[in-house]
């Protein structure tokens, strides 16, 4: 990818504190489409074709501010699990309700997380 010149990698650095690899290979991959969508967008809008533009600051910044960590995220999962197991769930004939209501909504929780992180 081309970038500008002018990116401040120590400070996106300083942003990314506890993101593991995975998260960051992630960042760089949705912050790498903002040019392309942008190129598109103007396809669309009857613009003449060009070559997509550098990355920007902007776009690194852009996607930071909307994405989770992958730790931030487990660790919600965790504390949400925790916290529902002290609630009495168990019906007669050993039928989970509320639980298994809690597991349906955390897998549908995380998946749209990693839709989130996958856009």
């Amino acid at each position: 990818e081309r970038v500008e010149d002018n990116i401040d990698f120590d400070y996106l650095a300083s942003l990314c504190e506890g993101y593991t690899g995975s998260d960051l290979f992630d960042l760089c991959k949705k912050a790498a489409y903002l040019p392309i969508r942008e190129l598109l967008d103007d396809e669309r809008n009857g613009k003449p074709h060009r070559e997509p533009r550098p990355l920007k600051q902007a776009d690194l910044e852009k996607v930071i501010s909307t994405s989770k960590k992958t730790k931030m995220a487990a660790h919600e999962y965790t504390r949400l699990m925790s916290r529902s197991s002290s609630w009495p769930t168990q019906r007669e004939g050993g039928d989970y309700p509320v639980q298994n209501a809690i597991n349906e909504l955390s897998k549908l929780v995380v998946s749209q997380i990693l839709n989130l992180q996958a856009d």
